[in-house]
């Protein structure tokens, strides 16, 4: 029988602070997805998001945190899928804002959001 654990994280990126590493340790079971639940705004620049594990592989390729949103319908469905199976390793999440426009940013960067994943432990 699977159980399903939530394990969350808490970003921020502000004006001086465009870029962030964050770690969690991801407990053993397979993670089955991940999705984001902003907080403020998304800001029209681009935000990349990856995941890494402990021996540098790509859990999740960067991509806009657009992509991390829900896509609606069945729960588990409109998450994005990952698929990876953890043994308790520590995960790395990259949080980078996307260039500059040649005029600078219309608004000052201020986002928050909190990924979520969602990871299946075997009884």
């Amino acid at each position: 029988m699977s159980k399903l654990q939530y394990i969350r994280k808490n970003i921020e990126l502000t004006a001086g602070k465009e870029d962030d590493v964050s770690t969690l340790i991801m407990p053993s079971g397979t993670v089955l997805g991940v999705y984001a639940v902003p907080q403020t705004d998304l800001p029209k620049e681009l935000i990349e998001v990856s995941v890494q594990d402990s021996q540098n592989g790509n859990v999740v390729n960067p991509t806009d945190i657009r992509d991390y949103l829900h896509k609606g319908g069945n729960y588990i469905d409109g998450v994005k899928p990952i698929g990876y199976a953890s043994d308790g390793q520590q995960f790395f999440i990259n949080t980078k804002a996307g260039e500059l426009p040649p005029n600078g940013r219309v608004t000052p960067l201020n986002l928050k959001f909190q990924l979520i994943f969602i990871l299946d432990q075997e009884d």
